[in-house]
């Protein structure tokens, strides 16, 4: 006599489709997170008597999405920050906001944001290692001061020079804490940001 079988059907796999949906998920949300990141790092500002331009945290931010986010990311997240403070919100330096912050004294600095992150981010990601960070936010961190006194010498009517002593100069030794600061924290954070670079 036959007898029925007893084996518990197995369930079939999950679609392969789930795996990069979910990837796509935590994608967006580093994304956004830095994003807001960068709009915190805007509120930690120390003016700068002879510079109209404030010592922030936010370009340590940009160069930190760049070692940790790869290129696109990087590059989405600093232009959701711009979007959002180009339609009102204050989350540029010292709660400005609004397309009008570009043609002040601080637009180079902004506007240098994201060609600086994605070359941070082209260099850290191609090479690897920390001594690659390190060169890819230093050049990053240069590009956005130079980007930054040359707009600055434009809209303040300054020569190069005094671009250089207002909009350089003083944010030198910030910037190599900065620098030294994102590639510390790129060596604990990069486990978290592997996939879907």
């Amino acid at each position: 006599m036959m007898h029925a079988s007893t084996k518990t059907p197995v369930p079939p796999p999950a679609a392969p489709e789930q795996l990069p949906s979910a990837l796509g998920l935590r994608s967006t949300v580093q994304t956004a997170l830095f994003a807001a990141l960068i709009a915190v790092g805007a509120y930690i500002a120390i003016p700068i008597p002879f510079s109209p331009v404030p010592l922030v945290l936010q370009n340590m931010i940009v160069l930190l999405a760049g070692l940790l986010l790869g290129p696109r990311r990087a590059a989405a997240a600093v232009m959701l920050y711009l979007a959002l403070g180009s339609l009102g919100l204050p989350i540029f330096a010292g709660g400005a906001a609004g397309p009008a912050t570009f043609a002040g004294p601080t637009g180079g600095y902004l506007a240098a944001y994201l060609p600086a992150a994605v070359l941070t981010a082209a260099i850290a990601h191609r090479y690897q290692g920390t001594a690659a960070a390190m060169l890819a936010t230093a050049i990053g961190a240069g590009l956005i001061l130079a980007l930054g006194a040359l707009w600055l010498a434009t809209v303040a009517g300054l020569s190069w020079h005094g671009a250089a002593v207002t909009g350089i100069l003083p944010f030198i030794p910030g910037d190599i804490l900065k620098v030294l600061a994102a590639v510390a924290l790129r060596r604990r954070l990069l486990p978290l940001f592997r996939e879907d670079r």
